[in-house]
């Protein structure tokens, strides 16, 4: 399989696409889901994410999701999650987080993040139907449209039609060169994250762009197996030198990212200290949307250089 760029073809895919054109090419499946709203009956999952919600106002990087409002999407068929998009008072999209339903009951918050265009936001899609990347193919707005996420590098959207399938990326719209086989050996890591001391969000005010700065391509692998490891190699690192590097689909796509920081939450008591109920979150920057994924997560599709 050709070894593929997301990164180069995201940037084919917003030359090619109309900034300003019209959501009615967004297949008609994709349009009644993003504006469901939630039913009596999922009150438990409602209080998960306003509280979700409230918890991250209280930080200086989501002060604008005080008394936000929000929609949720579900993910495709045995997902067992959600997308749930964050919106300003006035409608502005604020950001978005993916939510689990944990096998033993609860809700588990497997990523979440800021900025214009959320993941799997109806503008991505709208982006990757609108481009060019397709050779042969044109999708109508009776196509089938499913979210598939598995970790922070594997979330793209499915697009179905007249028995022809492709994926694009959720958080870019790129077009993926991977076939129906790559997403069936695709399997979730369970690994819990260790404990972080510290600051409970450190995001740095320049993080890398790996579109200006190359050396990431040569860089070796860093040695990094938890949130020790990362914390060490982090503060080693300058403004602008820390890079993710994604290898999605067994390495066929390879996504690299700068890293902005990260982000946790504390023990149930309130505490900083080290506790089971800790839960850590590394901030990647990817062209202007910060995308908060668990470390262990992240180290299972690539490496940090």
């Amino acid at each position: 399989m050709i070894r593929w760029v997301a990164w180069a073809a995201a940037l084919a895919i917003g030359v090619a696409a109309p900034h300003g054109a019209s959501t009615s090419s967004v297949p008609a499946v994709e349009r009644s889901a993003t504006v469901a709203v939630l039913s009596a009956t999922e009150t438990s999952l409602e209080a998960q994410v306003a509280a979700w919600i409230a918890e991250l106002a209280k930080d200086e990087a989501f002060w604008s999701w005080k008394d936000a409002t929000w929609r949720k999407a579900p993910l495709g068929p045995g997902q067992h999650g959600w997308v749930i998009f964050v919106n300003g008072q006035g409608g502005a999209a604020l950001g978005y987080m993916v939510v689990g339903a944990k096998p033993e009951g609860g809700y588990e918050l497997l990523e979440y993040g800021v900025g214009e265009f959320s993941l799997f936001s109806s503008e991505v899609l709208h982006r990757a139907l609108g481009s060019d990347g397709l050779e042969g193919v044109a999708f109508t707005s009776n196509a089938r449209v499913e979210r598939l996420y598995f970790d922070p590098m594997h979330a793209f959207w499915q697009v179905s039609e007249g028995g022809v399938t492709r994926y694009a990326d959720a958080a870019n719209g790129a077009w993926l060169p991977i076939a129906e086989e790559d997403v069936y050996r695709l399997k979730v890591a369970t690994s819990s994250p260790e404990s972080l001391s510290g600051k409970r969000l450190h995001i740095m005010k320049k993080p890398g762009d790996p579109y200006l700065d190359l050396d990431w391509l040569d860089a070796p692998d860093a040695s990094i197996r938890g949130w020790g490891d990362f914390a060490a190699w982090l503060s080693g690192r300058g403004d602008g030198e820390a890079m993710y590097a994604g290898a999605a689909f067994g390495g066929a796509v390879t996504t690299p990212v700068g890293v902005a920081g990260y982000h946790w939450w504390p023990s149930a008591d309130g505490s900083q200290a080290a506790g089971a109920s800790l839960r850590g979150y590394v901030a990647l920057d990817q062209e202007g949307l910060t995308r908060y994924a668990p470390l262990e997560r992240l180290l299972a599709v690539g490496a940090f250089r």
